[in-house]
């Protein structure tokens, strides 16, 4: 069975893996204490990138988009700001689905839905399909 920084390593190869594919140079961070996973460059300007992973289902994946350490016995949950990470590559285990979410820094978690809801509800919903990792998703600026 994977513990959570199993789950995380996986999300952060996968992720690395996508990256170097559509041709994108990636520095990797040192330590486990860096507000961002990778520097992301395009051969002019620097992008800082959060990796989040999460197991989802067939009809949805949820991602948290906080930071959560131990501070006086305490644990606590933090935002990331726009200032230290502007976006989120997220990795759904289950799926094999790489997703990018600009950071806004009010984000604490996104439910992405690969299918409809039973009530047909669409107003409000996130749907995998509009976030999927491609070539023209991340925006230098």
């Amino acid at each position: 069975m994977m513990n959570t920084k199993d789950i995380g390593n996986i999300g952060e190869a996968a992720i690395l893996y996508k990256l170097n594919e559509i041709g994108y140079s990636v520095y990797v961070q040192f330590g486990d204490n860096c507000p961002a996973d990778y520097i992301v460059s395009n051969g002019k300007k620097l992008l800082k990138v959060q990796v989040k992973t999460s197991v989802g289902n067939d009809e949805t994946v949820v991602f948290d988009l906080t930071s959560c350490y131990k501070e006086k016995g305490k644990i606590v949950r933090h935002k990331y700001s726009v200032q230290k990470v502007d976006y989120f590559l997220c990795y759904d285990i289950n799926s094999h689905k790489l997703f990018c979410i600009k950071n806004n820094g009010q984000m604490t978690a996104i439910t992405l839905r690969y299918k409809c809801s039973k009530n047909g509800q669409i107003k409000n919903i996130n749907f995998a399909e509009d976030f999927i990792l491609k070539e023209d998703s991340l925006k230098f600026k």
